[in-house]
């Protein structure tokens, strides 16, 4: 079988380990990136023309069709051209901001951590769409892409959950897969705990909870004093005793830091399904996540989940972990052991060939 995956650059480099484990079990899993509306001659000519005084109006325009069903459609026909001269026996369509085929009949699947029925009501700025009625239209050209998939793998159980109660897909359409990291094997050797080291990834600072991780860090530091908090994935000025702001690291530098902290801290506001929890698990670093993230009915003992988004209760949830290295331990083996049987592409690529 000649099997594409197809989707946008990001997600496609996000998950580039999927298809070598697809590989292994249907022979073929080439990756085609896709859904550049750059691509298409009336905007790369538009773009060309970006100089000057135009260009922040047009690069605003074009950035507009991220949310219009107008660019969903484009994105959509797009990626249908691109597979209409490569006839592969069977597509896997990663995310749902575009489908991989408009008209035609080529068997497809969707892989997917969010609807945007889900960001509607958990994180409205993600659904910035002008107005309602183009609100709508979005979710019916959604609507229809899930309608015509064969299967549609899920990572979590609230997306399943969302597909069938705001899109009517039928249960036996859905399989809950879960999904993976591309650093490998976790480390061999039991990991070593008591460096007071928290760490949170920030690039959509309040989103993943940031501003109620420093008032709950505030409360750490009551507690225990040399505690310290290393923030990455931001540039955002932060001046609160003990805590280092590092920005944007090289992957290397973050399997350091994983291998350095005691905690990684993840409360998030709305998350789909982290791939930095899943890193750090890899690593055997417990992480504390809140209900409203995708990954944490997966966590398995490897880490704290709160019910719900809270400084006082985070900060109760830290202090207590920072305290008790035998039980950071006793999560980091759980946490490895989640990544191990489940949390893996050859597990993840076994369940979707599966059913493909």
């Amino acid at each position: 079988m000649r099997l594409i995956l197809t989707g946008d650059a990001f997600f496609c480099r996000r998950h580039k380990g999927l298809g070598p484990a697809l590989a292994k079990r249907l022979g073929s899993a080439d990756i085609l990136p896709t859904g550049n509306i750059l691509e298409i001659l009336p905007f790369r000519v538009l773009n060309r023309a970006a100089r000057g005084p135009l260009r922040q109006p047009i690069q605003s325009y074009l950035n507009s069709f991220d949310r219009k069903a107008k660019g969903y459609a484009l994105r959509s026909q797009q990626t249908e051209r691109k597979l209409r001269r490569l006839a592969p026996d069977y597509v896997l369509h990663l995310f749902s901001s575009f489908a991989p085929v408009w008209t035609n009949d080529q068997r497809f699947g969707m892989y997917l951590d969010f609807t945007m029925a889900q960001a509607v009501r958990q994180w409205p700025p993600w659904a910035a769409f002008d107005g309602i009625a183009e609100l709508n239209r979005w979710l019916a050209f959604e609507k229809r892409s899930y309608d015509q998939a064969e299967s549609i793998f899920v990572m979590g159980a609230s997306v399943a959950a969302s597909l069938a109660a705001d899109y009517g897909i039928p249960e036996r359409k859905i399989s809950i897969v879960g999904s993976a990291t591309d650093l490998g094997h976790p480390p061999d050797g039991e990991r070593s705990f008591g460096s007071k080291m928290i760490l949170f990834y920030g690039s959509e600072f309040e989103r993943k909870g940031g501003d109620i991780l420093l008032q709950a860090f505030g409360l750490v530091r009551l507690a225990v004093p040399d505690a310290r908090l290393i923030v990455i994935g931001t540039d955002r000025p932060i001046g609160d005793p003990g805590v280092s702001v590092l920005g944007i690291v090289p992957q290397a530098k973050v399997s350091e830091l994983l291998l350095q902290a005691d905690i990684v801290a993840a409360p998030a506001r709305c998350e789909p399904f982290t791939t930095f929890v899943v890193e750090a698990m890899n690593y055997g670093t417990p992480c504390i996540v809140t209900r409203a993230s995708g990954i944490s009915e997966q966590i398995d003992g490897g880490g704290v989940i709160l019910e719900h988004l809270d400084a006082s209760l985070l900060a109760e949830a830290l202090i207590s972990l920072l305290s008790n290295p035998a039980r950071l331990r006793r999560m980091s083996a759980s946490a490895r052991k989640v990544i191990v049987e489940r949390l893996n592409w050859d597990s993840v690529a076994s369940r979707i060939a599966a059913s493909i």
